[in-house]
Parts: C-alpha cells; structure tokens; sequence
C-alpha cells in the first residue's frame, strides 16, 4: 500500500519508519502551500501541498503531526479526505479486544494490553505501555516512555509527556497536558497543564484554546 503523510517534520519521518517497518511505501509528505521547503522534497520523498491531496488521490493518508492541537487542526483542514486505518509498527503489542481509531500510529515497542479503546488520530511514541480498560479519545499524544495503567481515560487532545506515569483509575481531561516524568495520582480537569511528582495543576486555559 501506498501512503501521503500529512506533515514534514520529525514526527513525519518516525510515522514514515513505522509504514516502511510495516512493508508499504509513502508517496509524498503533505504540507501547507507556505511550508513547501525549496527542494520540495524530504528524504527523498516529494513534498507536495494540500491541494494535491484534496485532488482524489488513492493512497492511505496518515497525518504524521505530534502536536495534538496542530494534528487536530490539519485533519480538519483535510475536509472530506478519508484517511487510513492505524498504522502499528510490528514490534508492538496489542492484546485482546483492543480497537483502533482511524489515522492512529502505533511506534517501535508500545504495549498495550487488554479491552483498550484507542480513538481516531492518536500517537503512541516509543515504548509506551498503556494498561486494561484504558480509554484514549480521539486526538491523543503519548510521549516516549510513558506509562498509563488500567481504567485510565485520556479525554480528547491529552497529551502525556516523555516517561510520565498514570496511574489507576484516573481521567485526564480534554485538552490538558501532563508534564514529562509527573507522575499523576487525581483526576485533571480539562485544559490543565500538570508537572511534578506527584502531578499538580500549574496552569489552567481557557476553553476552546486549541481551536
């Protein structure tokens, strides 16, 4: 299968490892017309805009952005463009009634284990592990090394920091950040930035920030 990878940076390239892991081909990178680097290519691969891609064009699209609110705002962007089912890099682990969203990407070493609903549009970097019953919504970002344990919600657009643990039972609100290595014992309210061991609230935004 051939994919477009929505995106141009780092994280492009990663989710661009991961399709190669997995035995397919990515065509192009697909960047705002503005963005267009010079040599309008990355890697050896086309960098093409969107207007190519809104064109009809039969390939598996994956938006390879880390940043949750960015991620968000380029699908939309995207319209009525149907992407591809989740990319899961064959070193990873999913165990039994695991679901996966659509545009999702799965990296080198992530294990997840049982009755895991993982939404649309989700990034699981390196070697995160994610435990029973855990609910990812849509939008989600798990940083390399992160730990999330059993019956743990991650509301829409969380993002979860390099080597942060969550531990049981907890819901982190839409739209909120958890710091790298926190270690998060309460519930987040939505839109909130967390640090520290344990994990407490530093910053509150408002609502609808990452539109």
């Amino acid at each position: 299968m051939n994919y477009v990878i929505i995106g141009a940076g780092g994280f492009a390239r990663e989710v661009h490892s991961v399709i190669i892991a997995r035995g397919h081909s990515v065509s192009c990178f697909i960047v705002e017309r503005q963005y267009i680097p010079p040599s309008a290519s990355l890697d050896n691969i086309p960098v093409r805009d969107f207007q190519w891609l809104l064109r009809g064009n039969q390939f598996g699209v994956i938006c390879g952005v880390g940043s949750p609110d960015l991620r968000r705002r380029l699908v939309v962007l995207s319209g009525s463009i149907r992407f591809a089912d989740a990319v899961i890099h064959p070193t990873a682990t999913l165990g039994y009634r695991c679901t996966t969203g659509t545009g999702s990407v799965i990296s080198a070493g992530v294990a997840v284990t049982a009755n895991v609903h993982i939404g649309d549009h989700v990034v699981l970097h390196l070697n995160a592990t994610v435990g029973h019953d855990a609910v990812m919504e849509d939008y989600v970002s798990v940083m390399p090394g992160a730990n999330i344990s059993g019956r743990v919600t991650l509301g829409e657009g969380a993002y979860v920091g390099v080597g942060a643990a969550i531990v049981q039972g907890v819901h982190i609100g839409a739209w909120s950040k958890v710091g790298a290595g926190s270690v998060v014992i309460n519930d987040v309210p939505a839109n909130s930035t967390v640090v520290g061991v344990p994990g407490r609230v530093v910053r509150q935004r408002p609502d609808g920030w990452h539109l």
